[in-house]
């Protein structure tokens, strides 16, 4: 039953506002000495202020009167930046309940301008609006965000502005916050620096002043800390005796007869709860005699007048304002368990099953509940354009018949002035754009500079590769070769010599002459085989005289042997594809086999290429190895880069698939006429 209760008030707490302004109890008294405040002579910012402040007062009770002032307030402020950043605050805090978001936003406006001063009004302010936007997200059930604003903001803030009200009432709500989050031993620790901070105020006849101690007794009666809870209502009493018909005396009489009901002294109690009943008939505040009326069916169901607490219930359930509708689930719940007490289990099963309705049927609600807000806003907002209108009308009418000829060249003047802008304006668009434009075309050559640079450097570079492979190759291989070829016919010289001088042993000289010549020409074939073996590697012959497609084959066919079998499919391949971009296909296609070979131990490759027009497709894949494809971003290797080279500079893109023990498959996408 505490958490229904807690809950209650809960509701109640997010509907309302959080307070903008210090406000006296005697609401009166205060916005009768504001309005002639006006009516003295002041200076334009104290004029603003005063009406600002007059906005306020009417938020809740007139919205048109509240407006009035806030457009003058707004007049008033134009020589003042201060004043305008608080014209941000009050209208913030004048759409605070017709337009929750915008009001979050302009609130987030007003501190940013206010940011500039550092004086205490301007940090009571931010507190004030860090209060509120805090409140704002409570409205979400976003309490861990409420308590982070509160802590992080809205607390330093009051204490950097010295104003003991304003603090203490930020401690109460941080309170409040770990009261809903059952943090007792944080509720009763800020509790007790609100208490302490607020003791210290001499004029205590306030709003907040009233809202601290009144929350610090309800936390109290929940943690049934009830000698402190007495404390606290004596002290509200004391400053709500002169003012009878004040609102704050509502929640006085809930809080007092909810203290007499958990001490069980009921009968004090519903004495109590009558007089806040009385008092909220009389000042037409049926939210808070829900609450008031609920403590009476509390009274009942303790004494075990089930009759009466049940007739209270319906007199609760009458309430229907839909902003209710969560807590009448649990009121309906009441209901149920009241008629089971009284043994009445076929309307205890009734009101049960209206629950369940009523939760399936509650979001709809909202919905509902929803539209006809903003229908009920849209036709206020409507009837407010039309009373602006009329009074604008008026005074144009007005100002047409006094200074007829003054207004007609102020006009002129300003139309003068506006075409000068916009046409300056349209001028400079023009041009900025322009120029934007230019510096993007330049900004994309240099981009495409930049690549085709780095292509042709990767290309040089390349080369340069190339050639000192073919050196090495020709120096270690060829070059090996031929130098045995020397040796041997040096050696066969000098055998010649020794036939001549020497008749004796001619024959065994000439069997090993037969022998170092057979060597010498076993040389020789494997110089030409290696010759053959390097000019292949530097231009392919068939790729000079057959075209392409017939190069490939025969690449394909120089692969292949005992260990691997390379089969080459070729389809469409153009005659005109320019030699230098055979040239490129060729040698990828040489590395991904020569890989698929030497890396992937592959023993079955199987190469396709097609043409379409300009589109050039390899295929290439094997049973090999495989691979994990990721450690080609620090793959440092000659191989794969000279095929990302290549295939970068004829437009191309790469796909690789690759498993380990699965094999690889390599599809590349050619122009084949790029360049």
């Amino acid at each position: 039953m505490k958490h229904l209760i807690f809950l209650l008030f809960m509701v109640c707490l997010i509907v309302c506002k959080g307070l903008t302004q210090i406000i006296p109890l005697d609401g009166q008294r205060y916005q009768d000495s504001l309005t002639t405040r006006l009516k003295e002579s002041l200076s334009d910012s104290d004029r603003a202020f005063t009406n600002f402040l007059l906005s306020d007062y009417w938020f809740d009770k007139d919205s048109v009167q509240s407006k009035k002032y806030l457009e003058q307030g707004h007049r008033f402020a134009i020589h003042s930046r201060f004043m305008q950043a608080l014209f941000f605050y009050f209208l913030a805090s004048y759409l605070y309940d017709k337009d929750s978001k915008k009001s979050e936003q302009i609130y987030y406006k007003a501190d940013s301008l206010l940011s500039e001063f550092t004086s205490q009004q301007a940090n009571l302010y931010r507190a004030f609006l860090w209060g509120n936007i805090a409140t704002l997200e409570q409205k979400l059930d976003k309490n861990v965000s409420y308590l982070d604003i509160q802590l992080q903001k809205a607390l330093p803030f009051a204490k950097a502005s010295a104003n003991a009200t304003q603090l203490a009432k930020v401690y109460s709500d941080i309170s409040l916050v770990f009261n809903n989050l059952d943090e007792l031993d944080k509720t009763v620790y800020y509790d007790s620096i609100a208490i302490t901070t607020v003791d210290t105020i001499k004029d205590k006849a306030n709003q907040r002043v009233m809202n601290v101690y009144l929350m610090a007794a309800r936390n109290s009666l929940y943690l049934h800390h009830y000698q402190k809870a007495k404390a606290l209502l004596d002290k509200s009493y004391a400053i709500l005796t002169p003012f009878q018909d004040n609102t704050y005396f509502l929640e006085y009489y809930e809080l007092q007869g909810k203290y007499y009901t958990d001490l069980k002294e009921y009968g004090s109690a519903l004495n109590v709860l009558d007089k806040g009943i009385d008092l909220a008939m009389r000042i037409g505040d049926d939210f808070r005699k829900t609450l008031i009326q609920f403590q009476k069916y509390r009274v009942y169901a303790f004494q075990k007048d089930y009759k009466e607490a049940l007739r209270m219930l319906f007199v609760i359930l009458r309430y229907t304002d839909i902003s209710l509708s969560a807590n009448r689930l649990i009121l309906y719940k009441e209901v149920a368990n009241t008629y089971e007490s009284l043994g009445d289990y076929k309307n205890g099963m009734v009101w049960l099953r209206k629950m369940a309705e009523l939760s399936d049927s509650l979001a709809q609600a909202n919905i509902t509940n929803n539209i006809n807000d903003l229908e009920a806003k849209y036709q206020n907002s409507e009837k407010e354009k039309k009373i602006l209108a009329l009074q604008t009308q008026q005074t144009k009418a007005a100002l047409i018949s006094q200074k007829q000829q003054s207004t007609n060249r102020l006009l002129l003047l300003g139309c003068a002035f506006l075409l000068a802008i916009v046409g300056g304006s349209i001028y400079y668009y023009r041009k900025l754009t322009h120029e934007k434009e230019v510096n993007y075309v330049q900004q994309l050559k240099q981009v495409e500079q930049l690549h085709t640079l780095g292509i042709a450097q990767a290309m040089l570079a390349g080369e340069e590769r190339e050639r000192s492979r073919v050196a090495r190759e020709l120096h270690d291989g060829l070059g090996g070769m031929l130098a045995g070829v020397k040796l041997n016919l040096s050696s066969m010289e000098q055998e010649n010599e020794a036939i001549d001088g020497v008749d004796a042993n001619q024959g065994k000289l000439e069997e090993n002459m037969v022998q170092t010549l057979g060597k010498v020409i076993g040389q020789l074939d494997g110089s030409i085989t290696e010759l053959r073996r390097i000019a292949r590697n530097m231009m392919p012959e068939s790729l000079l005289k057959l075209g392409l497609e017939k190069a490939l084959k025969d690449l394909c066919d120089y692969y292949t042997g005992a260990k691997c079998q390379v089969h080459f499919q070729g389809m469409d391949i153009a005659k005109d594809v320019p030699l230098i971009n055979q040239v490129y296909i060729y040698r990828i296609i040489q590395e991904l086999v020569s890989n698929a070979i030497r890396h992937g131990a592959a023993r079955s490759i199987f190469v396709q290429c097609s043409q379409n027009d300009a589109l050039f497709l390899i295929t290439a894949e094997d049973d090999g190895k495989g691979f994990d494809t990721n450690i080609l971003a620090q793959q440092k290797g000659l191989g794969w880069h000279n095929i990302q080279t290549r295939v970068a500079f004829l437009k191309g893109k790469l796909d690789i698939q690759s498993e380990i023990g699965k094999g690889t498959t390599i599809n590349i996408e050619l122009d084949g006429y790029a360049g």
